[in-house]
C-alpha cells in the first residue's frame, strides 16, 4: 500500500508503517502516488496470489463490440484502470459509464 502511495521501500520510515497502513484503511482512501485519492479497500483491493502479469489495453483502442474479461488494466492519457475478474464491458464508452455508476 506504500509503494502505491508514493514511498520508496529504500527510504521509508519503518517506524510510520503502521500508522501509514491505518490512514489508508480507516477512511477506504489511498493516494495514488501521494497526490489522487482513490477507493482503496484493502479485503477487494489487495490480492496477494502470486505473480500474474495483466494484459494491458488502449482506452482509445477499445472499440465497439470489444470484451474485456477478467483482471486487466485498461490505459488511459491521464490515468489506469484496473478491471478486476467480475468486469465484461462492450466498448470504452461502457467502461466508463460502469464507473460512473460505481462511483455515485
Amino acid at each position: 500500500m506504500l509503494a502505491l502511495e508514493g514511498e520508496d521501500p529504500a527510504t521509508v520510515d519503518i517506524d510510520s508503517i503502521g500508522e501509514c497502513v491505518a490512514r489508508v484503511r480507516e477512511p477506504g482512501t489511498l493516494c495514488l502516488a501521494g497526490a489522487r485519492p482513490v477507493c482503496f479497500l484493502e479485503k477487494d483491493d489487495l490480492v496477494l496470489d502470486g505473480w500474474r502479469e495483466l494484459p494491458v489495453h488502449d482506452r482509445a483502442a477499445i472499440g465497439a463490440g470489444a470484451r474485456i474479461r477478467g483482471r486487466a488494466v485498461v490505459e488511459e492519457p491521464d490515468g489506469v484502470i484496473v478491471l478486476s475478474a467480475v468486469w465484461a464491458l462492450a466498448s470504452a464508452d461502457e467502461l466508463v459509464a460502469e464507473l460512473a455508476e460505481v462511483a455515485a
